[in-house]
């Protein structure tokens, strides 16, 4: 397949519905309309916003809608049993023999949602064993079942190429460091996950089922999906009714800056989610905005509560250590910091930033813990703990 997509061909992927995305009937091998356009049933979607899967039969075509914040177009693959299924007009894509046999994921997390659906036997690559809180993917690795093909800066594009996936997981920012378009053109299928750029975290734990559409396992996926949904809309519920909220602060300075995430992000929604006000909910981007202390100061020094600190932090003393300015926030002088690094495996990883993104019902049940110690009086929190 050819990795340059013309031009019109992405505009019509990215329109979705009015040209190509044409609802049509279940079942049949690419029907077209009157007009010789493509018809397919697309795939309701529940809170996902950033991808597409449309059904034509005998193939489908998923799109990742943004691939990263400021992509001129979609990205968009085809998925197929045969190429020979798939129509001349899309024969510029990606193709993606399905099921994946052979799969390698960057991404711990991209290897979890491979663990949910049962798909692990098919893990040929990890970008580093020692990022994945799985022990079988850390056994697989010793055994030389699973190659290491390396993380960010250090990735080995012969080692990948070397697997011959017929599906490669990985994300891309648009800079120069992205690999997506050097492995296309090795004939590398490359898909691009971006659960990252969601703005609620069911729509980010919806993402198993762009994960499923590689499998066939879509059955499976909303099944897992439905659990979550459920199990955070009743959490949802319980904490709407709080009679105070109480107003919470989020991260840490890093690298001369203290990153906040916009009021449209999914961290400000799970914080109202579980009942509390966060302090950026004013700010109408859903990334982050790069801050200096002293105007994170002057807008949260009399927070409630303070969660998410720096992964090193395992006490108020470290908290002082790194900047002794963190103690004129009220959380640190009332001891109403929580920590979200209180998981770890046995070789010290948090998996916090592995775990829950597929889980966001498990973590709003800690922030509803923490936020309103009697709703949940029988919770232990799974990844947070209270700095002394």
């Amino acid at each position: 397949m050819k990795k340059a997509i013309p031009l019109l061909l992405a505009l019509l992927l990215l329109a979705g519905g009015a040209f190509l995305f044409l609802r049509g009937g279940a079942g049949r091998s690419a029907p077209r309309g009157e007009n010789g356009m493509l018809q397919g049933d697309t795939l309701r979607l529940r809170h996902a916003r950033n991808f597409r899967l449309v059904d034509f039969g005998d193939f489908k075509v998923l799109s990742t809608l943004v691939p990263w914040k400021g992509a001129p177009r979609a990205y968009s693959m085809v998925l197929a049993r045969s190429d020979s299924l798939v129509p001349e007009e899309l024969r510029a894509l990606p193709f993606f023999r399905v099921p994946a046999r052979r799969v390698v994921a960057r991404g711990a997390a991209q290897a979890r949602e491979l663990a949910r659906l049962g798909e692990l036997d098919a893990l040929v690559g990890i970008g580093s064993a020692r990022e994945s809180s799985l022990d079988e993917i850390r056994l697989r690795v010793l055994r030389g079942q699973v190659a290491e093909v390396g993380g960010d800066a250090a990735f080995d594009e012969e080692i990948a190429v070397s697997l011959e996936p017929d599906l490669l997981l990985t994300w891309a920012t648009g800079s120069s460091a992205d690999v997506h378009d050097r492995l296309l053109d090795l004939d590398v299928p490359v898909a691009l996950e971006a659960a990252w750029m969601e703005e609620t975290p069911l729509g980010r734990a919806e993402w198993v089922r762009f994960y499923a559409a590689f499998f066939d396992k879509d059955s499976l996926a909303t099944a897992l999906f439905d659990e979550v949904e459920s199990g955070y809309g009743k959490l949802k519920e319980l904490a709407a009714g709080v009679s105070r909220r109480p107003t919470v602060m989020v991260g840490s300075p890093y690298g001369g800056a203290w990153h906040t995430a916009g009021g449209r992000s999914w961290v400000a929604r799970i914080v109202d989610d579980a009942g509390g006000i966060y302090l950026w909910r004013d700010d109408e981007s859903a990334g982050s905005t790069a801050r200096t202390l002293e105007s994170v100061l002057e807008r949260c020094a009399g927070a409630d509560l303070w969660i998410n600190g720096a992964d090193s932090w395992n006490s108020l003393a470290d908290v002082v250590r790194e900047d002794g300015r963190l103690s004129l926030f009220r959380p640190w002088r009332e001891r109403a910091i929580w920590n979200n690094n209180a998981s770890r495996t046995g070789q010290g990883l948090n998996v916090f930033w592995e775990e829950t993104p597929s889980r966001p019902d498990l973590l709003l049940a800690d922030l509803v813990h923490i936020f309103h110690p009697g709703l949940l009086l029988d919770h232990q929190s799974r990844w947070y703990r209270r700095l002394r």
